[in-house]
């Protein structure tokens, strides 16, 4: 039977039924979701208080950590300090005892004094012995105040002072120029009655510890006479043919080794146009030579020297080797060492406090060194290095009239024109490659003690660009196996061999482990050498250098020295392992807070005694505060590597080394600190902490600055 149909009545019941069901559901839902959302806003309340109490927990740990740490680096600081004090007191009474002629540094009134004596003796001219026995000792001035310079931290040493002490070495530099030019003066007007050679030529030889002085003039005028040598350096010119029959000289000079390597070295090699005052002018008069310039038209021109033309007839007098602050720069070898920005106890910061600042680090783009674009061929001197015994003063001069002997009288002319340059070519309208622009060939040869390898570069002087340019020298030969160099050169002007300075960064691994107390090994290993530098107290020396598995500088090893000394010797010998400020504008590297980076520094200097560090190839996979290095503590015995993050926020990772993926999880029982000094310090034995209580100031100090100039972290 079909169902019965439902009234009116009874469908409203049903629709009001449903609706209060649907209302009942809804209701509940809404409770239950009300109930949830309390729960949930109760479990995050109580999650929160939970976190800010254990953060506040971990912010009162790390507070104490901090300031436990800040103890450490003020003890060390006052330690360092004392001891310097004592240290100066003893070298300063030392010179007192040993009655040095020489002037104090610390003296203006003797500096003074033995300036000005100095100077009134630039005519004085006795014999060239003696007046480079003079420049001798202004040299020796000369790395007894730069030393001065290099420290920042000497006492009664002010900033004042400092200043004063950079103007006397551009002063000294100065004078030494002048006296170089009347040395050679005299030499040139005293040539046939002197420095004959077996050919009948003028020559001269003379050297002193770290600088050479050569002469050759063409007084024989023989035409088969093809080239001349100066054997004890090495050095052999060829003579152009529009030259040999020309009253000419060539003057060769090695500037010191330490101006070479200072922070601004300045070449003026006035055979190139530039003209210098005249000796004996105390004026800033100069005579100006008519040369011209012609301008690079396009890529290819590049490859040729740059064509000079001078009026002929004119005599630009010679300019010398000296370096002087007032002028350009035509060498920077190296800024100040950042090093010395800091100290341990953090000098920047009196409260010693590790805490980075809150300032965003700038970004590669703004750090990069804007510099306005060039010609193609120059070199970067922020990328090159000149070879210690490389740079050469090239100069071409004209011969003065000899004295004539006539019946037992010596007949002389007398000129007030001191040195004059001879241009090259003697023809103004000469051609390159023409016989009156004749290509002549230079070989020398580096001293053994300098590295030279594949990246080795030989450039000239470009005096009315004021640059260094690789263009006009032609089939330049290097023999890294016989350190000999060769080319063919188009004009008289400063040669350089210039090194990479970043041919080993970024390093392939480095590694520092303590041998004993105050005893520390750092092996660093780059592209294509390794070192090994061992560290005692104050005291530095290199134990072992290899360069593709041969071993090299063996002149270096074993001789113990001081930071600054060492630096300076591998600096000469071409081993570059010191970056500079913008070294990331040539060497590819993970940018990373410097700030952190010096203070992880600190903090890894004052465990050296203990802990050993090495590389790690994770330490690109943390922010910029962190870096990630392998430590382990070589007490009695050396325990396993384990790894570590350093910085901010610093922890013992459950990691290895050689996994395969990098994992930020803290290692069991182990949490996180505010720095990796207090890190180290909860997994540290007892004898360990007793022996980082009897470490030497002075040993933390030294590690300390082979880290900082070296920055194995970020360089790496």
């Amino acid at each position: 039977m079909p169902p019965k149909k439902l009234t009116k009545a009874e469908k409203e019941k049903l629709k009001k039924e449903e609706a209060e069901r649907k209302a009942a559901e809804e209701e509940a839902r809404r409770l239950q979701e009300e109930e949830e959302r309390r729960q949930r806003e109760e479990e995050e309340r109580r999650a929160q208080e939970e976190r800010e109490r254990l953060q506040a927990i971990e912010d009162a740990r790390f507070a104490k950590e901090t300031a436990a740490l800040d103890v450490w680096l003020v003890h060390q600081k006052d330690c360092f300090d004392e001891w310097k004090a004592e240290q100066w007191k003893e070298i300063q009474w030392n010179r007192y005892l040993s009655c040095e002629k020489l002037p104090n540094p610390l003296s203006e009134s003797e500096l003074n004094t033995y300036l000005q004596c100095w100077e009134q003796d630039v005519d004085d001219v006795k014999d060239v012995e003696t007046t480079f026995a003079s420049i001798s000792e202004a040299l020796r001035l000369c790395e007894e105040i730069q030393c001065i310079l290099d420290d920042k931290h000497l006492p009664s040493v002010t900033d004042k002072h400092r200043e004063l002490l950079e103007e006397v070495i551009t002063r000294i530099r100065t004078i030494i120029s002048a006296k170089v030019d009347r040395t050679t003066s005299c030499v040139l007007g005293e040539g046939s009655e002197k420095y004959l050679d077996s050919e009948s030529n003028l020559k001269l030889e003379h050297k002193i510890s770290n600088m050479a002085f050569c002469i050759w003039g063409n007084l024989s005028k023989n035409p088969r006479l093809k080239s001349f040598s100066f054997n004890e350096q090495d050095l052999t010119i060829e003579i152009p043919k529009p030259l040999q029959l020309a009253d000419v000289a060539v003057r060769v000079v090695w500037p010191p080794l330490t101006q070479q390597l200072d922070k601004e070295t300045v070449i003026d090699a006035g055979s190139d146009g530039d003209t210098p005052k005249q000796e004996g002018d105390n004026t800033d008069t100069m005579e100006k030579s008519s040369t011209a310039v012609e301008p690079v038209e396009n890529a290819e021109s590049n490859d040729q020297p740059t064509e000079t033309t001078t009026t002929e007839g004119d005599a630009v007098e010679s300019g010398s080797i000296a370096a002087s602050d007032k002028e350009a720069s035509a060498v920077q070898v190296a800024n100040e060492e950042e090093e010395d920005d800091t100290n341990i106890g953090g000098e920047d910061n009196e409260e010693g406090s590790t805490a980075p600042s809150d300032k965003p680090q700038d970004d590669a783009a703004a750090a990069t060194v804007e510099k306005p674009l060039g010609p193609v061929d120059e070199l970067d001197l922020r990328a090159y290095v000149p070879a210690a015994g490389g740079l050469i003063m090239l100069e071409l001069l004209r011969l003065p009239p000899q004295p004539k002997c006539v019946s037992g009288w010596t007949i002389r002319q007398v000129t007030d024109n001191g040195v004059l340059s001879q241009p090259y070519p003697v023809d103004p309208n000469a051609v390159l490659g023409s016989a009156t622009w004749a290509a002549f060939n230079i070989s020398m040869k580096l001293p053994k003690d300098v590295m030279v390898n594949e990246d080795t570069k030989l450039a000239r002087w470009d005096q009315s660009a004021r640059i260094w340019r690789i263009g006009g020298l032609d089939d330049v030969k290097i023999d890294t196996e016989s350190q000999t160099v060769s080319c063919m050169a188009h004009h008289f002007t400063p040669i350089a061999i210039m090194l990479d300075r970043y041919t080993n960064m970024p390093y392939q691994t480095w590694e520092m482990r303590p041998l004993a107390n105050d005893h520390t090994l750092y092996t660093i290993t780059g592209a294509t050498l390794e070192v090994a530098i061992e560290i005692k107290e104050k005291q530095c020396s290199l134990v072992s250098a290899t360069a593709n598995d041969s071993p090299i500088l063996p002149q270096l090893l074993k001789q113990w020295t001081t930071f600054s000394e060492l630096k300076k010797l591998l600096l000469r010998a071409g081993v570059n392992l010191f970056p500079e400020h913008d070294a990331d504008n040539y060497v590819s590297i993970i940018k990373k807070d410097e700030q952190v980076e010096t203070e992880v520094y600190k903090q890894m200097s004052l465990l050296s005694c203990v802990v050993g560090f090495a590389w790690s190839k994770w330490s690109s996979e943390v922010n910029e505060q962190q870096f990630v290095v392998q430590a382990c503590e070589c007490v009695d015995q050396q325990s396993p590597w384990e790894l570590y993050i350093a910085g901010l926020r610093s922890c013992k990772l459950k990691m290895k080394d050689g996994d395969e993926q990098f994992m930020a999880d803290v290692a069991d029982n182990h949490e996180h600190h505010p720095d990796i000094f207090s890190t180290m310090d909860k997994v540290l034995t007892q004898a360990a902490k007793e022996r980082m209580k009897q470490t030497s100031a002075c040993h933390v100090e030294c590690i300390r600055r082979w880290l900082v100039s070296t920055k194995p972290l970020t360089y790496s």
